[in-house]
C-alpha cells in the first residue's frame, strides 16, 4: 500500500511504499511536499515494513531547472533520502526498512553501516544501474536511458555491482517499467522494462562478474524472501531449477501489444477512479442518507453494516 500525507496503516498487515520524491506513477496524493509533512505520517507508521524511494523533494526542486535528467535528480538528493529514512526507521520503530533502487555509492554505505549497528534495514539494485552507467548516455539514446534515480557514474556502477557480490545490497529488483517508446521517447516517461530479461541479466552477472549460482539464489530469492516471506502464502518451488548448463525456454505470458493494451486500460481506470469513487460517495450518502466525512473510507467500514 502506498504512504501518503493522510494515509493511516491498513487493518491487515501489508508492506508500504513512501515516495520522498515525485516518481513516476507517484501522484497528488501520494506526494509529500517536505520532509516534516513525511515524519507527520511515519510516525503512525511504527512497527510496519516500508519502502522507500529515497529521492529528496526538496533537493530535487532546487535542481528543477537544469537540463539534464540526471542533473535535475543528483545523487545527493538519493544520500539525503537515504540518511532521513534511517532516521525515521530509528526514531519511528518501523518493523523493516527497504531502500529502493540504490544507486549511489555513499548512500549504500551509510545503510551498511546503519544495518551493522542494528538497523532493520536493507537495499536493493535494479539491473540497469547495474548494466549502464552515464558514459555510455548519448543524445540519441538518451531516451531510453531515462529512471528514476538516474543512471550514475562508472565508478558508482562497479561499487554497485561489488556490493551486491559481497551482501552490503541485499537484493536484485527489476523495477519493471515496461512503458512503450512513445512514453519515453515523446512523453520523456521514466523506467526501464527488464521483468522478461532477468534471466539473461543474472547469466550476465555469472560470466562477467563471477558470480557464484549460490549469490543469484541469494540476492533474487533468499533475501527477497526474508523482507516478504511474512506477506506470502507459502510456496513449493519443486523441481523447477535453473542453471546455466539446464538451459530452458520462457515463453511471454502476453502478447506484447496485448500487454500495452492492457497498461493502457489500466492507466485510464486509474484516472477515472477518483472521480468514480467521488460519484460513488455522492450516490451513497444521497440514497442511504449517511456520509462517513470523506469519500475515500477505511479498509471495509463495515461495522455499521446490515447483515
Amino acid at each position: 500500500a502506498m504512504m501518503g500525507p493522510s494515509t493511516k496503516p491498513l487493518r491487515r498487515k501489508v508492506p508500504y511504499k513512501l515516495c520522498h520524491a515525485r516518481t513516476t506513477g507517484a501522484n497528488d496524493l501520494i506526494f509529500f511536499p517536505s520532509r516534516a509533512s513525511i515524519e507527520a505520517t511515519a510516525r503512525q507508521y511504527a512497527g510496519e515494513v516500508v519502502c522507500h524511494h529515497p529521492e529528496d523533494s526538496e533537493i530535487l526542486k532546487a535542481h528543477a531547472e537544469e537540463l539534464l535528467h540526471e542533473r535535475k535528480r543528483p545523487p545527493e538528493a538519493e544520500v539525503s533520502a537515504i540518511d532521513f529514512a534511517l532516521y525515521l526507521t530509528k526514531k519511528y520503530r518501523f518493523k523493516k526498512s527497504r531502500l529502493c533502487h540504490c544507486s549511489v555509492c555513499t548512500g549504500i554505505q551509510n545503510a551498511a553501516t546503519a544495518k551493522r549497528r542494528g538497523v532493520p534495514v536493507t537495499c536493493e539494485v535494479t539491473p540497469h544501474h547495474l548494466f549502464f552507467d552515464l558514459s555510455m548516455v548519448t543524445n540519441e539514446n538518451r531516451w531510453r536511458m531515462q529512471m528514476n534515480p538516474p543512471l550514475r557514474t562508472p565508478e558508482d556502477r562497479q561499487f554497485c555491482i561489488n556490493a551486491l557480490r559481497r551482501g552490503d545490497i541485499d537484493a536484485l529488483a527489476t523495477d519493471h517499467a515496461p512503458h512503450t517508446d512513445e512514453d519515453r521517447k515523446v512523453r520523456r516517461t521514466s523506467g526501464h522494462p527488464h521483468l522478461d530479461t532477468l534471466g539473461a541479466f543474472v547469466a550476465w552477472l555469472m560470466v562477467t562478474h563471477k558470480f557464484a549460482p549460490s549469490d543469484i539464489a541469494r540476492i533474487c530469492c533468499a533475501r527477497p524472501a526474508e523482507f516478504l516471506n511474512e506477506f506470502l502464502p507459502p510456496y513449493d518451488r519443486g523441481d523447477l531449477l535453473l542453471h546455466p548448463d539446464n538451459p530452458i525456454t520462457v515463453a511471454p505470458q502476453v502478447n506484447e501489444d496485448w500487454l500495452m493494451e492492457l497498461r493502457k486500460h489500466n492507466d485510464e481506470a486509474m484516472k477515472r477512479a477518483q472521480t468514480v469513487i467521488r460519484e460513488a460517495y455522492a450516490d451513497h450518502e444521497r440514497i442511504f442518507g449517511r456520509a462517513y466525512g470523506n469519500p475515500w473510507f477505511e479498509e471495509y467500514m463495515t461495522e455499521d453494516a446490515e447483515v
